[in-house]
């Protein structure tokens, strides 16, 4: 960080992101170097850049088949621990929302993890936010092989006590809390299981924390099974210490009735979110479908939806719910029953800073599974398609795969800016991101900000609480590989990503849709155009044929090499590509690098990209005459013919790929 960035930049919002800049990089010291995959098969990975040089801010970076961005320093990945479980995916499994959760207490914010080992045992892990981990384990909790549905999961409550659930899978309540709040030297300690309320807990899963607005700490959980369960819903004392039923629910806490039903059923639930003013005005949040048997494909149907004030629970519109809530009587969002819908289990809800809910959720579009964002924009909802990607439309396909379309969804409340994080093994390999534009829905940008290879990482999962105190992402990424997996003679990473929106770089693909990967997906050998285009028009389409290729070293051929998934190439969206006019070519379109530098007094500036010619060229603003500056032999430089006055900012737009 160059202090002439600050000294000579007079933009408020640029100023902002600089001096959270300037904070990132005093903590930079205390965390290990992040690690960027860059030009490299599955399962390779790339040290980052020792020194970056001149401050460089890269819009684009094409380095073979990644997409990558030039400023590593911004990607913050800290390893917890390379010894998480390896005998099934139930550490990184999408419906384990409370993997990571933070709470402040007398201004200082704590954060815990929790995970199990290599051994199969449960381990707690705290700090204060950004420090050292301080491990605990627990070799008298471990986890049931071979059942991934044996999630831990943790809350805390507004005196800093560590709330534990683990290992049930239609078994008994498993409860424990710590002896000691974490903001004090806690050794370790939880007390014996004990009971919430006492009833319904003999046939629990997915169990789920979450705090309101003043830390106050609630609890959901399915009582019964897959296609015959309901949903009970319970709000903690943190004086009296004990649960009981939340205000408005049935008997005994019931909120979500399956079991009654005909032919039974079950509900699986998003992520539950609180308002910003909830207790004066806001609600909860909650959405969910129903799951009518054991059977994934074709029995998750109709995305519903209901909001609770502290007291009684409404529809979207206000007219009152009935409780307990069933398929009968619900509302629906999205009307999905019919067979092959391809709706994963669970998805992701959040609500914007006018209280509005947003959901996002996977089911079938033309014939692939896509996401969908559902809005209500106080009348209706409105449903419109996030993404276009071949997708197997069967949820069996992607259920035993570890790479699964399963979104979450964040939300800045004052921004009214929406971010759905994904991974999908059809597309990009990174966590993926669609972006809103400010408080616009209609208009999205699709970006990676984090560049996985194929084959490992799980649906991405943040640290909800941390997002609604400082807008700052912290994603627990768990690797879990089945082709690696040998019971537990193997062990995986569990680390912790940092992406910060306001400062942090995305790897920008510009809008919408504008890259639309290619794989083999019959496995035959050849890419051809079902298969290349996704369903869309080969008119919409042209090959990006000179930066891209698969893993067996061939440039954008259309043969499927040995990269995982058997990616071959890419494809841009002609309607969605960022359109300049090249000076000399009579291409439709093309790729282009936007890129400033703090002038040290020289005058020859790195470009992070191998650039085909140069478009402009400003010197503290103003442009420079495109006679004075050139590209260097090796098109990795711009170079001026006299020196650029140190301190001065020097920016510079050229062209990457003709499209």
């Amino acid at each position: 960080m160059n202090a002439d960035e600050i000294l000579n930049n007079t933009d408020p919002q640029e100023l902002r992101n600089l001096l959270k800049r300037l904070k990132i990089d005093q903590k930079a010291g205390m965390r290990p170097p992040p690690t960027i995959i860059v030009n490299q098969a599955p399962a390779q990975y790339v040290p980052p850049p020792t020194s970056l040089g001149n401050v460089v801010e890269g819009d684009l970076t094409v380095h073979g088949n990644v997409i990558a961005d030039n400023i590593g320093r911004d990607y913050f990945t800290e390893l917890v621990t390379t010894n998480g479980y390896s005998g099934s995916h139930v550490n990184p499994n999408t419906y384990r929302w409370n993997a990571v959760t933070t709470i402040t207490l007398s201004g200082t914010t704590y954060q815990a993890i929790n995970y199990w080992d290599k051994g199969g045992y449960l381990v707690i892990a705290t700090r204060v936010l950004d420090g050292e981990w301080t491990m605990h384990q627990f070799t008298d909790i471990s986890v049931t092989a071979g059942d991934n549905h044996h999630v831990s999961a943790i809350g805390i409550d507004p005196n800093g006590y560590i709330h534990v659930c683990y290992n049930m899978h239609i078994d008994p309540l498993h409860y424990r809390r710590s002896t000691a709040p974490i903001s004090s030297a806690w050794n370790g300690i939880l007390t014996a299981e004990i009971s919430m309320v006492g009833a319904n807990e003999s046939q629990v899963t997915y169990p789920t924390f979450i705090n309101d607005p003043a830390g106050t700490l609630y609890f959901m959980f399915r009582d019964g099974g897959g296609g015959n369960g309901d949903l009970f819903f319970y709000k903690y004392n943190h004086s009296t210490l004990a649960w009981a039923a939340a205000t408005g629910t049935g008997t005994g806490g019931k909120l979500l009735d399956g079991k009654t039903s005909s032919p039974d059923e079950s509900p699986y639930w998003d992520h539950p979110t609180f308002d910003s003013n909830f207790g004066s005005g806001g609600f909860l949040h909650l959405s969910w479908h129903w799951h009518k048997s054991t059977d994934l494909d074709g029995s998750n149907h109709d995305v519903s939806y209901v909001r609770w004030n502290g007291t009684s629970f409404t529809k979207a519109a206000g007219t009152a719910q009935t409780v307990p809530i069933t398929p009968a009587n619900c509302e629906i969002v999205d009307n999905t029953s019919g067979a092959n819908l391809g709706m994963t289990s669970f998805n992701s809800l959040d609500s914007d800073g006018n209280g509005k809910p947003h959901i996002v959720y996977p089911k079938t579009s033309g014939g692939y599974r896509n996401l969908f964002h559902a809005w209500y924009n106080g009348s209706a909802w409105v449903i419109s398609q996030l993404t276009y990607t071949n997708n197997p439309n069967t949820v069996s396909d992607v259920a035993n795969d570890p790479i699964g379309l399963t979104p979450s969804i964040a939300i800045d409340r004052s921004t009214n800016v929406v971010y759905v994080f994904y991974v999908d093994k059809y597309d990009i390999p990174g966590i993926l991101a669609m972006i809103s534009e400010p408080a616009d829905f209609t208009l999205w940008t699709r970006a990676a900000i984090y560049p996985l290879v194929p084959g490992g990482w799980w649906s991405p999962k943040y640290d909800y609480t941390e997002w609604r105190r400082s807008t700052v992402i912290y994603f627990s990424i768990e690797y879990w590989d089945g082709d690696l997996l040998a019971g537990t003679s193997n062990s995986f990473p569990i680390a912790i990503f940092r992406w910060d929106p306001a400062v942090d770089g995305i790897y920008s693909f510009r809008s919408g849709d504008m890259f639309r990967s290619i794989y083999d997906t019959d496995q035959d050998g050849v890419v051809d155009n079902a298969e290349e285009l996704g369903g869309h028009p080969a008119s919409d389409f042209t090959l990006v044929s000179d930066l891209f290729d698969d893993a067996e070293g061939s440039p954008a051929d259309t043969t499927i090499g040995s990269a995982a998934y058997g990616t071959s190439a890419f494809a841009a969206r002609r309607d969605h590509v960022h359109h300049t006019e090249p000076p000399s070519s009579g291409g439709a379109g093309q790729v282009t690098g936007l890129d400033r530098w703090v002038s040290s007094g020289g005058a020859t500036f790195d470009l992070p990209d191998v650039a085909e010619y140069l478009l402009i060229a400003a010197d503290n603003g103003s442009l420079v005459d495109p006679l004075t500056f050139s590209l260097s032999s090796d098109r990795t430089q711009i170079v001026f013919d006299s020196a650029i006055t140190a301190g001065h900012v020097v920016t510079a737009e050229y062209i990457i790929a003709q499209v």
